[in-house]
């Protein structure tokens, strides 16, 4: 190949390469490269190197090579660093990192009290009826014991349901007493069984539950698992006395305006009247006295009164009936008179002595010397009547007693 061919050649590799990297460099950013500076170095570059070996064979291939590598590295030193125009996009506005608000902890529910489902057989105690805890019963006596209770369940109490004793003292009970009335859900009843006093002095206490048309036993309390009971004094006669009223309380007649024959120990409530002995009575001054006494409480009528008569009693020389007498604990409004009388068989009755009490924190001592009768056989009665209808007529007589001073 002739030597003007060859730069020929080179020329328009040139050239090409040129054209090339005009197309690049469209959008480079000035200064831009002086092509003809890198043509003519190029050239004379390649143009100095062919000289010097122009008597060696030249290799086209080579030749071409050279020349491509020579302009590359022209233009790669001598270009500015590229910096491309960006189009015209708005730029977008940042969005602001949000503040990230920390989730709150995860706080439980307080938990919601699960409802307690209605059982079918439920029982709720409302009150004694008669012969409340404590109630002094003389030994050997016989009683009755009536609790108020009411049906909270969700099944008709039947007659084939029962009062079922089931531990403590029985007293003489039968195991169980089946119910004489159907008691709806809401409805009370009356439960009364008949008991007999132990033959020794002390606390005697019995336990009682009901019983369904299968015989599962059921209560009272929250789990309607618990039963109620009958908790009594049995007492003997005290020995430092002739004779102790309290002791002796069901031995005597009790009538009132309103019925003849009142039951003893009474029912408390029982608006015809009512007398429950005492273990430990509460004054109307607060105190609470360890010596037994009778709760006595008129009808209520206005005119209402409450008796007890005591039958045959031998009189000695000495005898003296003693006893305090006031308003029990909590009966505002009490205001009823006390009296003691006498009679002596075919004779008239003859008072002894009467004291009004009112409920002023106040009480009485009772002190009658017995001794004028000395050898008489008579009827003592102790008799509390009311000044007005105030049911809080609730009088008691502390410790009454005959004693021998002598």
């Amino acid at each position: 190949m002739s030597l003007t061919r060859l730069i020929s050649i080179v020329m328009v590799l040139i050239a090409a390469l040129l054209l090339a990297g005009c197309n690049v460099l469209d959008e480079v950013t000035p200064p831009p490269v002086d092509p003809g500076a890198v043509h003519t170095q190029a050239a004379a570059t390649v143009f100095a190197e062919l000289t010097q070996t122009a008597l060696a064979p030249v290799d086209a291939n080579a030749v071409r090579t050279q020349v491509a590598q020579t302009v590359a590295a022209e233009l790669t030193q001598n270009a500015p660093t590229a910096t491309f125009t960006p189009t015209n996009t708005d730029i977008p506005t940042a969005t602001p990192t949000p503040t990230i608000t920390p989730a709150p902890t995860n706080t439980p529910p307080p938990p919601t009290n699960t409802p307690q489902l209605t059982p079918c057989d439920a029982a709720k105690f409302i009150a004694d009826i008669n012969v409340p805890d404590g109630t002094i019963i003389p030994i050997n006596a016989r009683f009755n014991k009536t609790w108020r209770i009411q049906n909270v369940g969700l099944c008709t109490w039947t007659r084939d349901y029962s009062l079922v004793f089931t531990s403590g003292d029985r007293m003489g009970a039968p195991n169980f007493i089946a119910l004489n009335t159907n008691v709806r859900p809401g409805e009370t009843i009356d439960l009364s069984v008949e008991l007999i006093a132990p033959n020794r002095a002390g606390n005697y206490r019995g336990y009682w539950m009901l019983a369904n048309d299968e015989g599962d036993l059921f209560g009272i309390g929250d789990k309607n698992d618990k039963p109620f009971w009958v908790l009594v004094k049995v007492a003997e006669p005290q020995t430092d006395y002739v004779y102790d009223f309290v002791f002796s309380v069901c031995e005597a007649d009790w009538e009132s305006d309103a019925e003849d024959d009142l039951p003893c120990p009474g029912r408390s409530g029982d608006s015809r009247g009512y007398v429950v002995p005492l273990d430990r009575p509460s004054l109307e001054n607060g105190r609470v006295e360890n010596e037994p006494g009778l709760l006595t409480v008129p009808n209520s009528n206005a005119d209402g009164y409450i008796e007890g008569r005591f039958r045959n009693l031998r009189i000695r020389d000495g005898y003296r009936f003693r006893s305090g007498v006031m308003c029990a604990q909590d009966s505002r409004g009490c205001d009823v008179i006390f009296s003691v009388s006498y009679r002596i068989s075919g004779s008239q009755r003859v008072e002894l002595g009467a004291w009004r009490e009112t409920f002023d924190g106040q009480y009485n001592i009772v002190d009658i010397d017995l001794s004028f009768l000395e050898g008489e056989t008579i009827d003592l009665f102790l008799t509390v009547e009311a000044n007005d209808s105030n049911r809080n007529n609730n009088a008691i007589w502390w410790l009454p007693h005959i004693e021998d001073v002598d």
